[in-house]
């Protein structure tokens, strides 16, 4: 095989081994972005009036000729703000666990509690392959560790790490808590992009606001 021959293949190959490598990482930027614009969007919504916020099935004027925004501000349908210090974590919630919902966010599993009221209330998220994205850094909590959680009337709850457990897919025993205290349960996949088993930190209801 000619050198320039062999030399272009090379090249070919190279590019397409650096593509594999910054895809998903560029992606993963990408859904960050988004997730910050709804971030501070819900930020804005929270405490405010019910009058305050655009119903989405009112009919909205629509001016034909203007030419829609290049990045469109997503869709915004939280219920709340989760944050972890230790973690560096900010994150959107909303209800549902859907592929689409925890893209850009974390979702509270429907079936469980309201977070705050008496019961398990449990929120999952994705982990990326940004550093920091999401629940990459989950397993990093410890019991004592601080959760806070804000939801959309500007309700404020503070929970305490006690538990930090791994557990096979199929284990539903996870959300028996009965309803004798506010917990929270944030859940993940781990080992993180494998996936193959799903890492809980459980925690409890320390400060109402």
């Amino acid at each position: 095989m000619p050198m320039k021959k062999r030399t272009l293949i090379a090249i070919i190959l190279l590019m397409i081994g650096v593509g594999c490598v910054t895809y998903p990482v560029l992606s993963d930027l990408k859904n960050q972005h988004i997730q910050d614009q709804i971030l501070t969007q819900l930020e804005r919504d929270i405490g405010s009036e019910p009058g305050d916020k655009l119903d989405e099935n009112f009919p909205v004027p629509v001016d034909r000729n203007s030419t829609p925004p290049a990045n469109p501000t997503p869709n915004n349908n939280g219920i709340g703000i989760l944050t972890v210090p230790k973690i560096k974590l900010k994150m959107p919630v909303q209800e549902g666990v859907s592929n689409k919902v925890l893209k850009h966010n974390a979702g509270h599993l429907p079936t469980t509690a309201k977070v705050g009221d008496f019961g398990n209330a449990v929120i999952s998220g994705h982990r990326q392959y940004v550093y920091g994205s999401q629940f990459n850094r989950l397993d990093e909590l410890e019991a004592g560790d601080l959760i806070s959680y804000q939801d959309i009337s500007g309700k404020q709850f503070e929970f305490e790490v006690f538990e930090k457990v791994t557990v096979t897919p199929d284990d539903t025993s996870i959300f028996n808590y009965g309803k004798a205290e506010p917990t929270l349960t944030l859940l993940t996949c781990t080992p993180i992009y494998k996936g193959t088993h799903r890492l809980l930190v459980k925690a409890k209801l320390v400060v109402k606001n």
